[in-house]
């Protein structure tokens, strides 16, 4: 076995960057390890085989009947409401185009009835 003599400085450069690298290493391990586990909301998407928004469950997403308020269609606000179980999601949408719906993060019943 090979012996190589450093000084203390040395040493304690080489035990602080191998702490760096370990602490770098959980890091990136948990964020990947994280980021591979299954979605636990009811957070609707898309499915594209079934043409139509999907909970998590599989089920579709129900969309609530809201009143325009005397408006016609066109004057109508271009966002799509989705409810999933109790959580309701807010989509903008693009009029009469086939652009996917883009999230607008969850709402309160109360805020859907204004």
């Amino acid at each position: 076995m090979i012996q190589v003599k450093l000084n203390k400085t040395k040493r304690v450069l080489i035990g602080l960057l191998l702490i760096f690298v370990l602490i770098f290493v959980i890091i990136f391990g948990l964020a990947i390890f994280l980021s591979n586990q299954p979605l636990t909301s009811k957070h609707p998407r898309f499915d594209s085989n079934k043409g139509y928004m999907v909970c998590s469950n599989g089920e579709r997403a129900a969309t609530p009947k809201k009143s325009t308020g005397g408006l016609t269609v066109l004057d109508a606000p271009k966002t799509t409401t989705y409810i999933c179980g109790s959580e309701y999601w807010t989509y903008w949408t693009a009029g009469l185009s086939k652009e996917k719906p883009k999230w607008d993060g969850p709402f309160s019943l109360s805020e859907l009835n204004e």
